[in-house]
């Protein structure tokens, strides 16, 4: 696999350039990337992946939404966390697209019986608003969830030396 980063916020994770940076990536989807022979079968990209929301209830019907079903239309998975705002009915976009696959955070309780892995109490969760078509299963969010609670992951500290961590929860 390779990978190809696009930045579309701000550091401080504001803006408004998801939809360009979708639109930039389905106009890539078959680049090789200037690679040749057992290489070349790295080509174009093949799925997206979005940590980021908006701060309004979506009905998916949005710059950013349409952008991810553009993005699925022309053959691309579109993945999107649904955000840890621990909303329920509640979906932002781009999450709310008709045809992202939309990332919830489950908690595991550490036993055998699943039953008791539920929804994250940080996890949004739909369904997102309705967008007036006949299709209601489009509006149930999540599509799948991971484990995202007490996760290991590097702190991130611009001032540390790199090599700390600490556990915290996300749907991304």
């Amino acid at each position: 696999a390779r990978l190809v980063d696009l930045k579309v916020l701000s550091d401080a994770g504001l803006g408004f350039g998801a939809a360009d940076g979708i639109d930039w990536a389905i106009h890539h989807r078959f680049d090789t990337w200037g690679l040749s022979g057992d290489d070349a079968i790295y080509k174009g990209i093949q799925v997206l992946n979005m940590s980021l929301g908006g701060t309004d209830n979506s009905d998916g019907t949005d710059a950013s939404s349409a952008a991810v079903n553009a993005a699925h239309r022309a053959g691309m998975v579109v993945c999107v966390a649904t955000g840890n705002d621990g909303n329920t009915g509640w979906i932002a976009s781009p999450s709310a697209a008709d045809f992202a696959l939309s990332v919830g955070a489950f908690t595991d309780n550490n036993t055998l019986d699943r039953g008791d892995d539920l929804v994250a109490d940080y996890s949004n969760e739909g369904p997102r608003l309705d967008d007036g078509d006949e299709t209601h299963l489009d509006e149930m969010k999540p599509s799948l969830l991971g484990d995202g609670t007490g996760i290991l992951s590097a702190l991130g500290d611009p001032t540390s030396d790199g090599r700390h961590y600490h556990h915290i929860n996300g749907t991304s």
